[in-house]
């Protein structure tokens, strides 16, 4: 189902409930001790018959949500993140408060859990992941994973899907020239894992915000390192969203776009 497609509300559903739906496929448990995941913004027992996702609730996706009706925002990084010690009318959970609009967040419980984010962005890419092997481990928690392209890829191969499935309007990356089989993903930012993806054989590490010491780093191992950008490895998470409720309207944020421009 496309990801701005709209589905019939049918049920009452409050902000609680699409929280246990979440819950079921990515327990919030699991999130790192450093993240903010939850019901940010308003309250548990409010009434849920549209709901508006994107990767980050921006001022704009806030103005989106308040624009269109919106009972509930979900976004994958959280609104409130470090702690607010003034409350700012341009801050965007400040925005969503006033206008009456809940937001729940949903970060690295949904890159953890099973079947979450880099299963999805797996998926999407047509690779088969590899049973209960994670990329790496981080606080004791599985972080990323690893799977198998049917067929050998070459770099340029690999490059060119990337940007046909993400959507990449710039895509860096370092080639080592060897066929690619074994992937190593992890969405948002994981080029600190490099390390793990060679422990695990992989021939290439998909990820995004890397840094010139970890290209240069997989320059000198051999493996083949690609930065498809934090945004576009994530924001497929309203796509994945799609997935996990049902009963409600639910529709990606129009303004969900990334923070930046290129220039080509």
């Amino acid at each position: 189902m496309p990801i701005n497609s709209e589905r019939l509300w049918v049920n009452d559903m409050t902000v609680f409930d699409v929280f246990k739906k979440i819950n079921d496929a990515a327990d919030f448990s699991l999130a790192e001790s450093w993240d903010n995941c939850g019901i940010l913004v308003g309250s548990s027992f409010r009434d849920v018959k549209k709901i508006l996702t994107c990767l980050d609730i921006t001022c704009d996706v806030a103005r989106e949500a308040i624009d269109i009706g919106a009972d509930l925002v979900v976004s994958h990084h959280p609104v409130i993140f470090k702690g607010l010690k003034s409350l700012d009318d341009n801050n965007p959970a400040v925005m969503l408060s006033k206008a009456g609009v809940s937001a729940i967040c949903c970060h690295t419980n949904v890159d953890i859990a099973a079947g979450g984010l880099n299963s999805f962005l797996c998926e999407k890419l047509g690779f088969k992941e590899i049973a209960g092997l994670p990329l790496a481990y981080d606080e004791g928690s599985p972080i990323g994973i690893v799977c198998e392209s049917e067929n050998e890829l070459s770099g340029g191969e690999l490059a060119k899907l990337l940007v046909e499935v993400l959507g990449c309007d710039a895509l860096r990356f370092y080639d080592s020239g060897k066929e690619i089989k074994r992937i190593g993903i992890c969405t948002g930012s994981g080029s600190d894992f490099l390390g793990d993806a060679l422990r695990n054989k992989c021939d290439v590490l998909i990820t995004g915000d890397v840094k010139h010491s970890a290209f240069t780093e997989a320059k000198n191992s051999g493996v083949s390192l690609f930065d498809a950008g934090h945004y576009h490895t994530e924001c497929i998470f309203s796509e994945w969203i799609e997935r996990i409720i049902d009963g409600v309207k639910i529709s990606r944020a129009k303004a969900d776009k990334p923070p930046y421009q290129t220039v080509f």
